[in-house]
């Protein structure tokens, strides 16, 4: 077996977001114009569907594909995770699983984020609680 092998599969979060697509993007887009180049590179982009980024999480090589799509009253935006280290599941079975954890609550505070930044509700207002 080869180590790219033991590599878990992908996590993915998703987020119905009351914005059109482009304002999604250009939201996306002006964060990373913000962020730190050195820590990620823009791999591939269709503008305003898709935008997949290679990052440095802490160490660990990974890749970031966001995917907008339209539905008839919002817009589902995902963010999918893909360790690209065999180091990934190693950092698992030494932090008992903790590490997929932290970076399943990493995404969906990013989410959470965007969504609170394009609507103006934090996510807890917005369902009631």
């Amino acid at each position: 077996m080869r180590y790219i092998d033991a590599v878990p599969s992908p996590i993915e979060r998703a987020f119905a977001i009351h914005a059109d697509p482009e304002t999604i993007w250009d939201a996306l887009w002006h964060d990373l114009s913000q962020g730190d180049s050195d820590v990620f590179d823009v791999e591939s982009s269709t503008w305003p569907r898709t935008l997949s980024v290679l990052v440095d999480l802490g160490g660990m090589p990974s890749r970031l594909t966001y995917s907008i799509e339209p539905r008839p009253d919002h817009t589902e935006v995902a963010i999918l995770a893909e360790a690209l280290s065999w180091r990934y599941a190693l950092y698992q079975v030494v932090t008992f699983g903790h590490y997929r954890r932290n970076l399943e609550l990493t995404l969906t505070i990013a989410l959470s984020n965007l969504k609170t930044a394009l609507e103006g509700v934090p996510l807890d207002e917005d369902e009631g609680a």
